[in-house]
């Protein structure tokens, strides 16, 4: 079984990730949309880059 594939879509002002999975037909997941200009969610999007920096 592939692993899935992960993308990072951007305006410059928000941020989704996508979820894509291998298959027949290929299967993908938008996430919520993440945005610097709010406190909450630029706090979540600054965490998940911090993590994807340590990979």
């Amino acid at each position: 079984m592939a692993l899935p594939v992960w993308g990072l879509a951007t305006s410059g002002e928000f941020y989704q990730f996508v979820n894509i999975r291998r298959g027949n037909p290929p299967t993908y997941q938008l996430m919520p949309f993440l945005t610097l200009m709010e406190p909450e969610p630029s706090i979540l999007l600054l965490q998940v880059l911090k993590a994807i920096c340590k990979l």
